[in-house]
């Protein structure tokens, strides 16, 4: 669950012998602060437990304790070490070490220009969490959050609040609730299995970070808790190389052995893959074996079984039956250039998503979604290429000014603040008075004591027709490696280039520090349709690489 932001303390004040500097983050159960031990003077992180926890202060308590207790049995270069820990006003902190480089997610544009540098940051948190296994201590939580980076760019593991500790019996879940974040989640975990955790389970949440660090986005999508975690059990993951073409498919292999559904079939423990991530950095490529592994000798006496039924399978209807529910052959087909159709007889796509404002209805043939707040739904998560068409029928209906269109780049990350989102739409109004098409930049972020929504028009222009209302426009953006072209009912509308959309995405994220400065890697985001203040309609919606 998200809580909402906590009052922070005041900077300046003191928590034991600490002194407030600055909130670093907030997290479900503590507070985050940056502080001066004013007897050393020595800057370091201070975790508070927060003041709105009500009845789950007793757990809050208890992950506190059972942080501290991790910390005192845990010594690794890659593990952020706990210095100290006490009560302060009733409510227990811990004082770590001051990791200045932040999440490892806010610089997964290093990553995705590099894979080698993810690759290396993954081994070295693999042998950390191995230190830790060793020591009879799980996890349990592997996520971005909880992986920092250092000023030399080191990845240090931090936040064993879940984690599993040997003289430790109470348990934080009953049985059959699941214990972590769902996005990171082995199926095991997701299922509440806790007697199935175990380094493999650390297996998995390791492959889902180093899949995310080379690809910019996750294996498996849900548009909310429950459909993740269905994902995550029943789906198959995304393949790495249909998202990144160039990636290398000895290091693809890896990935995928991380994320096999049953545990025996990962690796068995988290320094066996840091051995493999480690052999392919040397150039020795790994190639993890099958479970069902044969020798050469039973190969050539299957040799002729396995003839005949080459003879007898429609091998392509099989091989698209086994992709079925994954994102592969779309990013295929987009891969040759072929047009692909975001919205298949009226049925969503496995991995869309949800994403801004509030979206309360969602209707089919056609889809329909309405919100008053900026609201997308994503169809495709990302763009394999630099060059794209986005197309799609659009209708409406508001009793106010509002808009419904199609969106593109949109790209999201979670601040300090809350959820940030940034993403470019283009839009027709509809309102009964006006007539405009336009091609905007959004940045939108909504909290518990304010909504932030900005914006910036990059072109408009008024077709020589009547309003949307009560009638399909067609929309369509072409995006080029030089320039954004907007197009409606046919008709060039105008032109923007690249590099001046960039900026524009630049300018709103630059306007608080905590969100990540976009690069022209980001207009590969995801795309999507998208409505305003009304209700809108889709068909039509397709996609294709290249113009």
């Amino acid at each position: 669950m998200i809580r909402p932001a906590a009052a922070a303390e005041p900077m300046g004040a003191r928590i034991g012998p600490y002194e407030l500097l600055e909130e670093i983050a907030q997290g479900g159960m503590g507070i985050v602060y940056q502080a001066r031990d004013v007897r050393s003077g020595r800057v370091m992180a201070l975790k508070v437990m927060r003041t709105d926890l009500g009845g789950g202060a007793e757990e809050a308590a208890y992950r506190f304790r059972r942080e501290v207790q991790a910390g005192a049995l845990l010594r690794h270069p890659h593990i952020v070490p706990i210095f100290d820990s006490g009560v302060h006003e009733h409510r227990p902190y811990l004082v770590m070490e001051f990791v200045s480089g932040g999440r490892i997610d806010r610089q997964f544009a290093r990553f995705l220009a590099d894979p080698r540098q993810a690759v290396i940051a993954i081994e070295k948190v693999a042998r950390a969490l191995h230190s830790a296994h060793q020591q009879g201590i799980l996890h349990r939580d592997l996520k971005p959050a909880n992986v920092l980076l250092d000023d030399q760019g080191e990845p240090r593991l931090t936040d064993f609040g879940l984690a599993r500790l040997p003289a430790m019996d109470m348990e934080l879940t009953r049985v059959g609730e699941p214990l972590g974040t769902p996005a990171y989640m082995a199926p095991e975990q997701a299922a509440g299995c806790h007697e199935r955790v175990g380094p493999p389970t650390e297996v998995w949440g390791l492959g889902v970070l180093l899949f995310e660090l080379v690809t910019g986005i996750k294996p498996f999508f849900g548009e909310n808790e429950v459909r993740m975690q269905q994902a995550i059990r029943t789906a198959e993951p995304l393949e790495p190389r249909a998202v990144r073409l160039q990636l290398d498919r000895a290091l693809e292999n890896i990935i995928l052995k991380c994320l096999r559904k049953e545990p025996e079939q990962r690796y068995a423990s988290a320094e066996a893959l840091a051995d493999d991530l480690h052999r392919w950095l040397g150039g020795k490529a790994a190639r993890p074996r099958s479970p069902f592994s044969l020798s050469p000798a039973s190969c050539l006496l299957l040799l002729p079984l396995i003839a005949g039924l080459l003879l007898w399978i429609n091998l392509p209807r099989y091989a698209a039956e086994v992709s079925s529910g994954t994102a592969d052959p779309v990013f295929r087909q987009l891969a040759r250039g072929q047009k692909v159709e975001l919205l298949p007889d009226g049925e969503l796509p496995p991995w869309a998503r949800f994403a801004t404002g509030e979206t309360s209805q969602l209707r089919y043939q056609p889809l329909g979604l309405e919100g008053f707040a900026p609201s997308l739904l994503e169809l495709l998560p990302r763009m394999p290429t630099d060059s794209y068409r986005l197309t799609a029928e659009v209708s409406g209906h508001s009793i106010e000014m509002g808009e419904v269109g199609i969106c593109f780049a949109h790209a999201q990350e979670r601040t300090t603040a809350g959820v940030d989102d940034l993403f470019l739409a283009l839009t027709q109004s509809l309102s009964p008075q006006s007539n405009r098409v336009a091609l905007v930049a959004h940045r939108y972020r909504k909290d518990e004591r304010r909504e932030l929504h900005r914006r910036e028009e990059l072109l408009q222009w008024s077709p020589p027709a009547s309003p949307v209302t009560d009638s399909w426009r067609k929309l369509s953006v072409e995006v080029s490696t030089e320039a954004i072209a907007a197009h409606c009912d046919g008709l060039r509308i105008g032109e923007v280039s690249r590099r001046q959309v960039v900026q524009t995405l630049h300018r709103l994220a630059a306007l608080e520090p905590a969100r990540q400065v976009p690069t022209d890697e980001s207009l590969r985001g995801a795309l999507g349709v998208y409505v305003r203040s009304g209700r809108g309609a889709f068909r039509s919606v397709t996609a294709s690489s290249g113009n």
